[in-house]
């Protein structure tokens, strides 16, 4: 997964900054859950197994179910570990109390728990989803000991590498070409946005003005969505939605391509959710844009469509930063 930092080459002064979904940019979530301590160490094996089939627990997977309380000079003989037992309600505060045989009362085992436990449970905060970055790690591991699940990505370590750097900033050079910063600084509608596209050869197979300019009025012609149509009409298109590689040797391979697989958008404008989905469902591969859709756009401003997961596909989004200015 690339990551956001600001890199500038030397050979360009463009930016890209990659706009993570919210889930990774967000803390954790947190919820509360009852935890006991087990009187003997000897009696940890048990405890677990009894606590696990009783309540399974699998959406705290991510979760250590046993950690080792904070070590008390003054009472070595204190209990050696602390076990997560099970959901509590959210009306419970973080270090309540509770008594054991109360949360226990409807296990058919809680006399033998009971005898293994501490006679006071607590409650605790812990992380209520597998965190996905670093940051989202470190801040689970202190309120509870979690797994190191992978991948873990930081936000802030990775972005292109410095071809491909190079690359996107020679694309982003032929978008804006004949475009003053005036017009940059200006909110662009859909229906005027610059849209080039360029498959996974480096070849563009849309570049700006390829599509007919909208005079029709028609609310669906926005220019992402002229485009794709382009593309449909001229890229040798064999079924609905689809096309075949104009090269012989890779046809069969890529009979079944959708319109824009393996392709990158680069756009003048952040597009709108209508002009988002038509790139889901063309299965755009990337997109680049340069000006943030401040009313409507769907990859940052207002939604963030390439982080939904009830969607079934996905792509990576990069925000575009002008040129430097000459010193």
């Amino acid at each position: 997964m690339p990551k956001m930092t600001e890199v500038t080459a030397k050979l360009t002064h463009w930016r890209f900054e990659y706009v993570w979904p919210d889930e990774f940019t967000a803390e954790i979530a947190t919820a509360p859950v009852f935890t006991a301590r087990i009187r003997k160490k000897q009696d940890i094996p048990t405890v677990l197994s009894l606590i696990n089939e009783q309540y399974p627990l699998p959406e705290l997977k991510h979760l250590k179910r046993i950690r080792r309380p904070p070590a008390s000079p003054d009472h070595p003989d204190e209990p050696q570990a602390e076990i997560i037992v099970k959901w509590a309600g959210i009306e419970y505060n973080d270090g309540a109390t509770i008594s054991t045989a109360l949360i226990l009362q409807d296990v058919p085992v809680a006399e033998r728990l009971l005898s293994l436990l501490e006679p006071f449970a607590r409650v605790a905060l812990v992380s209520q989803t597998r965190p996905l970055t670093k940051h989202q790690l470190a801040s689970s591991q202190k309120l509870w000991p979690t797994c190191n699940t992978n991948p873990i990505v930081s936000v802030d370590t990775h972005a292109f590498e410095a071809h491909h750097h190079r690359s996107h900033a020679d694309f982003m050079d032929t978008l804006i070409t004949g475009y003053d910063k005036a017009r940059f600084e200006e909110e662009t509608s859909c229906f005027r946005n610059v849209v080039l596209l360029v498959d996974s050869r480096g070849t563009v197979i849309h570049r700006p003005g390829s599509s007919r300019p909208e005079t029709s009025g028609n609310p669906l012609n926005h220019s992402v969505l002229r485009a794709i149509n382009y593309i449909a009409e001229t890229q040798q298109a064999v079924c609905v939605g689809k096309r075949r590689t104009p090269d012989d040797e890779d046809a069969s391979a890529e009979a079944d391509s959708y319109l824009c697989t393996e392709c990158t958008a680069y756009l003048l404008r952040e597009p709108c959710v209508m002009c988002a989905m038509a790139l889901i469902h063309a299965r755009i591969s990337r997109v680049i844009f340069l000006q943030d859709g401040r009313a409507d756009g769907a990859l940052k401003s207002i939604f963030k469509l390439q982080g939904e997961k009830q969607l079934n596909h996905h792509f990576e989004v990069w925000q575009a930063r002008l040129p430097s200015e000459p010193a």
